[in-house]
């Protein structure tokens, strides 16, 4: 947490967060490493006094490394009631470590029935399957096909109780939208790794991770990126430079975009009467 500001992002979004709670909605606030450490204790309305001091008491949180599970999330648990849900959101480093994901995911699956818990690494994790969705928040969704040049993408929901059922036509983008190839690789890397550290073993997935690195040309814990300084050093050491292709086409995409969009500029400007010879600065 100490290192690319990541606790003042954690501690920013759990602020906004409590901004957003209603004066009758009850709250805790508790830091954690070694062991856990409490605001209040209870469950507090969520007033103006209780909103005011769960600010300075983030305010006052500093990174002091090591993390220890077990007692947070048991802490957060015991404030579960019957006759209310119990929302748990953990923010945390974005965990590297197999034995860590594998230890929070157990956790998870240890909260009580009527407790649903929101972690968020400031970091890495993917659902393989789609969570519930609450109001004001969103869910993206990558997927991969393999032929056709269109698709039906249909969703069935249950909301207040009321199946609903939506679809929708999309085209394909062959080569036209080459990052989101990657955005989806790298996608499913992390949910084969989540699903892998819940079995407890990695064993049966590393051969499909280290094929996505390489085909998508994509860091992961399995697959790294080599950079030299010509290219009579990457025959020297024979390496096979199939990334240069990908970064060509990528580059070419990226400025037929720019293109698109300097001609949309240009419209817009010239539909308000007004003109300009130069691009803003970004």
């Amino acid at each position: 947490m100490a290192h690319d500001g990541k606790l003042n992002l954690s501690r920013t979004s759990i602020e906004t967060f409590i901004e957003t709670l209603e004066p009758e909605d009850r709250f805790e606030v508790l830091s954690f490493h070694v062991r856990p450490t409490t605001l209040f204790g209870s469950l507090q309305n969520a007033n103006v006094d209780a909103l005011s001091q769960a600010v300075d008491f983030l305010a006052s949180q500093r990174a002091l490394g090591g993390t220890v599970l077990d007692p947070d999330m048991h802490t957060a648990c015991q404030y579960a009631d019957l006759d209310r849900r119990l929302n748990i959101m953990i923010l945390y480093n974005g965990m590297t470590e197999q034995s860590e994901r594998a230890q929070l995911l157990r956790l998870i699956q240890e909260r009580p029935a009527n407790a649903t818990v929101f972690a968020i690494g400031v970091g890495n994790i993917v659902p393989a399957k789609l969570p519930n969705l609450s109001h004001g928040s969103s869910v993206r969704v990558f997927g991969r096909f393999r032929s056709g040049d269109r698709f039906t993408v249909s969703l069935s929901a249950d909301v207040r109780g009321q199946a609903q059922t939506q679809s929708v036509t999309l085209s394909a983008g062959g080569d036209q939208n080459p990052e989101i190839e990657r955005m989806w690789a790298a996608h499913r890397v992390k949910q084969l790794l989540r699903k892998a550290d819940r079995d407890d073993s990695r064993s049966d997935v590393i051969d499909q991770i280290v094929e996505l690195g390489e085909s998508y040309s994509i860091v992961n814990p399995y697959t790294s990126v080599l950079v030299l300084e010509n290219d009579d050093e990457y025959r020297r050491w024979k390496i096979n430079r199939r990334n240069a292709l990908r970064i060509e086409r990528d580059r070419g995409r990226c400025a037929d975009l720019q293109h698109q969009l300097e001609r949309l500029r240009a419209k817009s400007l010239a539909q308000i009467g007004l003109q300009t010879n130069s691009r803003p600065p970004l």
